[in-house]
């Protein structure tokens, strides 16, 4: 099964690597190289603007200066070092007001892009706008080709206007060509429009990509929403390293729980390659990609009693907080809590105290002493809480 983020008709392997998902939860273990938000699940985000990232985003607030006062803008970046790849942007609750002859109210994910050796530059744009060209209820949603040397070339096309959209923007280098879509509605199966292809200037050496997401607001309109996902996918083989920082950790298996929980569509979460993301996902993840048990909860190769105990010290076990749980907090079934459920899965897969999990071995059989000490735990963890 070969599947792509977008419909390009390109050669792919049969999985993905490399790139990687922003959840922008606010959980994830990294801080932006310029301190102003923290909890993300990807290294090397820098920020510019006054938003703030809690559990439902990164809320963005643009505009309402009237002209000529200038355009205020936020705006996301890191550098990608790929070649043949798509990335996606997530935003709900879109507001782009409603823009005169000198407002304009923009939401776009670029690619600047540089040869190593020679020097030439140039940018390639997905942009939406609310403009002097779109009427009531749509936006003009372009794709543009830059480069040093002054050349422009753009496509676009008038859509219906969404609460909550997306955008994706794909790069096939080895054709030296582009692609860019947009959905008026999240989780939609096919896109609303499709853009491309569009000529990219060819390249004889190493590129690097600094992939932006940004909105933007130029006089007395708006350019407001949350920023929920973004993701940037490779076409190398893919190997259930999501967060893309060469390990198979903590930030992936939490990153798959979340998939799974909000049924995420990128390829890269279906990482037994069935055609869809679900909880078959995670145990491949676990048991084929990890070589680990569920249980383990700081992914060490082995569930064993400092993986409880760390657990029952966090103490968000069947805590009442919805949702408050991933994978090293005790949430081993996707489903956002640490529940009796998900230790009752972890004695049954096997592995307390069997150390690494073999490659190829029938699956032990929790015996009743070790259902014993569970049973022990949980009693000791609620009497705990009670007397809170």
């Amino acid at each position: 099964m070969c599947a792509v983020a977008v419909r390009v008709a390109i050669a792919c392997s049969s999985a993905w690597s490399s790139g990687g998902v922003e959840s922008f939860t606010g959980r994830g273990p990294f801080e932006s190289i310029d301190g102003q938000l923290d909890g993300l699940d990807l290294v090397g985000w820098t920020y510019s603007g006054d938003g703030y990232l809690d559990a439902t985003g990164l809320h963005v607030t643009n505009g309402g200066f009237p002209s000529p006062e200038g355009a205020d803008q936020d705006f996301l970046f890191r550098i990608d070092d790929l070649e043949n790849f798509s990335s996606s942007v997530v935003i709900e609750n879109v507001d782009l007001g409603e823009a005169d002859f000198l407002d304009t109210s923009i939401i776009g994910i670029s690619h600047a892009y540089h040869g190593t050796v020679s020097g030439q530059i140039g940018g390639l744009r997905a942009v939406l706008a609310e403009n002097e060209r779109s009427g009531p209820n749509e936006w003009l949603f372009s794709i543009i080709v830059t480069t040093n040397l002054g050349d422009t070339d753009f496509v676009s096309v008038l859509v219906p206007s969404g609460d909550d959209i997306g955008l994706t923007l794909s790069v096939v280098a080895d054709d030296n060509i582009a692609f860019a879509e947009f959905y008026d509605t999240v989780g939609s199966d096919e896109p609303t429009a499709v853009l491309g292809p569009i000529q990219l200037p060819p390249f004889a050496e190493t590129i690097e990509y600094t992939s932006r997401v940004y909105m933007q607001a130029s006089g007395v309109t708006l350019s407001n929403g949350a920023i929920t996902r973004y993701s940037s996918l490779s076409l190398d083989a893919w190997n259930g390293d999501i967060n893309g920082d060469g390990v198979l950790g903590i930030a992936d298996v939490n990153l798959l729980s979340q998939a799974i929980w909000d049924a995420w569509k990128e390829p890269q979460f279906d990482v037994n390659e069935d055609g869809a993301t679900n909880a078959e996902d995670l145990e491949y993840w676990v048991h084929d990609l990890r070589n680990t048990w569920f249980g383990d909860a700081d992914v060490n190769g082995e569930f064993n009693s400092p993986d409880l105990v760390n657990l029952f010290q966090i103490g968000q076990y069947e805590d009442g907080s919805e949702r408050n749980s991933t994978w090293s907090t005790g949430d081993w079934n996707a489903d956002g809590d640490f529940t009796s459920a998900d230790l009752v899965l972890a004695f049954q897969d096997g592995g307390y105290e069997q150390g690494p999990r073999p490659s190829v071995s029938a699956v032990p059989e929790p015996s009743t002493a070790l259902l014993f000490v569970l049973a022990a735990m949980m009693s000791v963890s609620t009497t705990r809480w009670n007397r809170v």
